[in-house]
């Protein structure tokens, strides 16, 4: 497991607890059926995207959603069945616990959160829960577009971004009254950033291969996966990230794509290749190959 990740699981599981502590965490699980079936008819390419992860969290994740999509109820416990519900909206709907809380006029909500232990995924995030369009997603098609219409039929009235360091987690009280003040505001969406660095961490920059890539990524704008990842290369080489350079780009789905399809190897001639041809780009002395005449060995 990759070092981001677990403090990411680490940031999850510090707001789980802090949310039990001050009893906001919302403990009524949702319907199995409800969830699948309002995500297969206004979410379906998340869903069918996620359906392969899912398995990892219950062994009978495949056979419970086609149950329900058939029009027939899973006869199993509301509790195996609401741990599902729960890992469907996490990978659906950018939600991994959800508040339950009265604004100033007695009025409960539901506020689904997403946790990240990331503060340069903040707006990344914030774009996805307000239905903006992925930056893989093909003209014409927006993957997160109907995200606001199913939190309004599951009974979800807001969605939280909370970045939180759990090496340096958050003063309790003062995260308790910001999470009160976004209840009683009238936006549907927003972020609170708690993000504290360690005096560790203001030595050593938080920057992950994963956390740059994700940086890069964002500052890219080109759909061609090839000459994106030739654009980082080069922000990457720029900023002195020599050592991380494999790395980043080995988190680039594009090439984890490769690694699935046809292989490790493959993937790893995939990363030296782009990387050696940048490299001579920048290098105009060295009589290496162009990166277009290598196309024709990549299977992009």
């Amino acid at each position: 497991m990759s070092q981001s990740k677990l403090k990411g699981i680490q940031a999850e599981e510090w707001v789980k607890d802090f949310a039990q502590r001050f009893h906001i965490l919302n403990t009524t699980p949702f319907s199995l059926e409800k969830v699948v079936s309002v995500l297969d008819n206004l979410l379906q390419f998340k869903l069918v995207c996620a359906r392969p992860y899912l398995a990892k969290e219950c062994s009978n994740t495949h056979r419970w959603i086609d149950t329900i999509l058939s029009g027939k109820r899973v006869s199993q416990s509301l509790e195996e069945k609401g741990i599902l519900a729960g890992v469907l909206l996490d990978k659906c709907m950018a939600t991994d616990l959800v508040l339950c809380l009265k604004d100033t006029r007695s009025m409960k909500h539901l506020i689904a959160v997403d946790v990240t232990s990331n503060p340069n995924l903040e707006q990344a995030k914030l774009n996805i829960i307000r239905g903006k369009k992925d930056s893989k997603d093909i003209p014409g098609f927006n993957r997160n577009q109907n995200i606001g219409e199913v939190r309004a039929i599951l009974g979800i009235s807001k969605h939280l971004i909370l970045v939180v360091n759990p090496d340096n987690p958050p003063n309790h009280e003062q995260l308790l009254s910001k999470i009160y003040a976004f209840v009683n505001q009238p936006t549907k969406t927003g972020s609170i950033n708690e993000w504290q660095p360690t005096l560790e961490q203001k030595v050593v920059p938080f920057q992950t291969p994963e956390e740059l890539w994700s940086k890069y990524d964002r500052e890219v704008d080109t759909r061609s996966p090839l000459q994106r990842q030739i654009e980082i290369i080069k922000k990457a080489l720029h900023d002195g990230h020599h050592e991380k350079l494999s790395a980043i780009v080995a988190c680039d789905p594009f090439v984890q794509k490769i690694q699935q399809e046809q292989g490790i190897e493959k993937a790893r001639y995939h990363i030296r290749l782009v990387i050696n041809a940048v490299v001579a780009q920048l290098q105009p002395q060295q009589q290496v190959q162009p990166v277009k005449q290598h196309r024709k060995n990549l299977k992009i």
